[in-house]
């Protein structure tokens, strides 16, 4: 499968690195908006790809020029800013898989968005996904197929606790890790912390159990370590529907966890608990299922689609 890498940042990176290890995947173009990687052999960046992808700065004439089966965009987390991009891929009949967290279940946050993405895609014949693990994977698809063996449900509770120490710097700074508790505290006020997507999650959740949730809480606060400083994030969203709480995504993750994991508890009936012990690692999981995901595209129709309509995306050579 060729593939096109829309953004050659540390993910982007990770991904090309997971394209040499995965037979039948092939990345054939790389474009990045850093004016710095304008010009560079990607594998300089990663030493397992061969020579002879030139990062270019122009995501059409690559498309016009090159022969690709899809583009994975790996570039920023908001739609709004990601959405020319995804347009233009579009417009160039190329099917796509996002790693931008609200474009995993935007129809509620963004509705005009998703509604001008998903009217483009069924115009242009391609099939449009937002994908990653988180969102995308442990706090909504996973427990969304684990309610298959239920009846009926009335909670749900997801949590997510990392070691950061393990995953790469963007993501540490995403979490603050290092800040002292008043730089982390300025720079909240401002809107700058926050795990983006767990308001998505909740919505394809609700969505999807025919929940009409009349408020949603979203709490974010500092894990302080050992030395005084910042080392991680705790946030916790939850969903309301008629005064009961019906869904809670406890999120965590900081420099030096010591009991690491990712849970899901369903009361319902049945009722059950599930625990990956050491949880599953971001980075690693991530690329894995954008891979996964971008073959999984040709068995879905056109149309911006979510992992809770998408063709199961699994592993294969």
């Amino acid at each position: 499968m060729k593939l096109v890498l829309i953004g050659v940042g540390q993910l982007g990176k990770i991904l090309a690195k997971a394209v040499t290890e995965r037979p039948g995947f092939e990345i054939v173009g790389a474009v990045d908006a850093a004016p710095e990687l304008h010009g560079v052999d990607l594998a300089e960046l990663v030493p397992q790809l061969p020579p002879g992808i030139v990062i270019e700065k122009y995501t059409r004439g690559l498309l016009n020029r090159v022969k690709a089966d899809a583009a994975i965009v790996t570039t920023v987390s908001r739609l709004v800013d990601v959405m020319d991009t995804l347009k233009e891929v579009i417009s160039c009949s190329l099917p796509l898989v996002c790693t931008c967290e609200e474009l995993s279940y935007p129809w509620r946050t963004a509705p005009r968005l998703a509604g001008d993405l998903d009217v483009l895609a069924r115009r242009r014949g391609v099939a449009v996904l937002g994908a990653g693990v988180n969102p995308g994977f442990l706090m909504d698809y996973l427990p969304l197929v684990m309610s298959s063996v239920c009846s009926s449900i009335e909670r749900i509770k997801i949590s997510r606790i990392q070691d950061a120490s393990s995953r790469r710097m963007q993501f540490q700074n995403k979490i603050g890790a290092g800040m002292t508790v008043t730089e982390f505290e300025e720079k909240q006020l401002n809107g700058g912390f926050g795990h983006i997507g767990l308001i998505e999650s909740i919505d394809l959740l609700s969505d999807a159990f025919k929940w009409q949730i009349s408020e949603i809480k979203n709490s974010i606060a500092p894990v302080i370590g050992a030395d005084g400083k910042v080392a991680g994030i705790e946030q916790i969203a939850s969903a309301i529907a008629d005064g009961v709480e019906k869904i809670e995504l406890y999120f965590r993750a900081a420099v030096g966890e010591t009991d690491p994991h990712d849970s899901i508890e369903i009361i319902g009936q049945p009722s059950f608990s599930s625990r990956i012990a050491g949880g599953i690692h971001g980075d690693v999981a991530s690329a894995a299922i954008i891979l996964n995901a971008a073959a999984a595209l040709r068995r879905t129709s056109a149309g911006l689609h979510t992992m809770a309509d998408f063709p199961i995306p699994h592993w294969k050579l």
